[in-house]
């Protein structure tokens, strides 16, 4: 009954979607809000990497238990009672940037990719010294060891920070886009605070058109469902 239900509201929101384009426009798709020591997890439940704050990830699914996002190219989940969710109309900025192995490594060969964040873990593949990866995210340790997760080539695995042209990362506070179509203020101290007023009043008048179209898709489920129901219980025969 749980997954019957959330599919009516998926019903209900892209049903919202169809019938008004300029919500469509506004919203398109949802994403969550990251906050502090948010860690996107693989399908085991496994930690990949800390997600950036005040960055936004696209949700792909969701269940009762988690949202499922992707983040700088990598698909996983974070539990839903951590997460706030805000409709946005782009693809959000993601933190992803090219590396290089630490000119202070350059006498070896080659840097292995690391299947887990630990000197001990496998090797997935040896990365020549010479060569670029990029970077996804961030993995720190008890110790203050840190470790990045990255991508090289069809690989994804981890490396040691500090083996890396950039042994620490610095993000830049990420600003949602504006729509094209909304109105502009010349005042830079007051864009901010009228971009999340805006982004505020649109979420609130679409949570009340979202409970108009649920209250009337929701009956009408049931009453698919006893048709339906009632339409089994006949039996046939040939004359």
């Amino acid at each position: 009954m749980n997954h019957l239900i959330l599919r009516i509201i998926f019903f209900a929101y892209f049903t919202m979607m169809l019938f008004n384009p300029s919500i469509a426009n506004a919203l398109d798709m949802p994403h969550i809000i990251i906050i502090d020591n948010i860690w996107l997890l693989n399908e085991n439940g496994i930690k990949l990497f800390v997600l950036p704050h005040s960055y936004y990830a696209k949700i792909l699914n969701m269940d009762e238990n988690y949202y499922y996002i992707s983040f700088n190219g990598v698909s996983g989940m974070i539990n839903r009672s951590i997460a706030s969710v805000v409709g946005y109309h782009t693809t959000a900025k993601g933190t992803s940037e090219v590396l290089t192995i630490n000119d202070d490594y350059y006498e070896f060969d080659s840097i292995f990719l690391k299947k887990t964040p630990l000197l001990s873990s496998e090797n997935i593949i040896s990365i020549p010294v010479s060569d670029s990866f990029t970077f996804i995210g961030e993995y720190p340790q008890d110790d203050n060891d840190l470790w990045y997760y990255v991508k090289y080539n069809q690989y994804y695995g981890y490396i040691r920070s500090v083996r890396t042209n950039k042994p620490t990362m610095e993000y830049d506070t990420f600003i949602p886009e504006k729509l094209v179509n909304d109105p502009s203020d010349d005042s830079n101290s007051d864009s901010t605070q009228k971009q999340s007023d805006n982004t505020n009043s649109t979420m609130n008048e679409n949570i009340i058109r979202t409970a108009i179209v649920i209250g009337l898709v929701i009956p009408a489920g049931f009453v698919i469902m006893i048709i339906f129901k009632s339409g089994k219980n006949k039996k046939y025969h040939d004359r």
